[in-house]
């Protein structure tokens, strides 16, 4: 009972991608770790939703409100969507051999690792976490689009590197 008294969304719509990103890296299976992926980014949503009723007081690293609290749910919501449409498409990459299990592990681990950096900048109260997140958002993003470590892809990731750090 003293849990639910402290349920913080703001929290918890942070933990549950660190907590996710940890479990999805050592998850074996592919259908596994997609669904565990769906379903954290699915309690992440419904989290975030949860912001309307329960509006936590800001704190010195977090704060919420009407503005943030929908590019939250905003974030969360294509975020689950995207997990939902990317559970298939990664599927299908490692029936064709594009990518290795290692590989789908990392992409799920890394996608969760991307929600909780993007949530990050949107409910930091203080100007340095903001800045932690959104570099570490663009490292994780970089790292997705090299997943498949052609020469394509690699240039890909670098250029996405070079422009988001730029900040162009």
């Amino acid at each position: 009972m003293n849990l639910l008294m402290r349920f913080d969304p703001i929290e918890a719509v942070l933990i549950i991608p660190a907590l996710a990103a940890m479990l999805l890296a050592v998850l074996p299976g592919y259908r596994l770790g997609a669904r565990s992926n769906v379903m954290a980014a699915l309690a992440t949503f419904v989290v975030a939703l949860s912001l309307f009723f329960d509006r936590p007081a800001p704190s010195p690293y977090f704060h919420v409100d009407d503005l943030n609290n929908v590019f939250v749910v905003l974030t969360t919501s294509v975020g689950f969507t995207t997990s939902v449409f990317s559970a298939s498409y990664i599927g299908h990459e490692l029936q064709t051999g594009r990518l290795t299990p290692t590989f789908l592990r990392f992409y799920h681990a890394m996608y969760q690792v991307l929600m909780f950096a993007m949530n990050l900048a949107l409910v930091a109260n203080n100007i340095g976490v903001m800045w932690v997140a959104i570099e570490l958002a663009t490292l994780t993003t970089v790292l997705m689009v090299g997943i498949y470590r052609t020469h394509e892809a690699l240039e890909a990731a670098w250029k996405y590197f070079i422009l988001g750090s730029v900040g162009i």
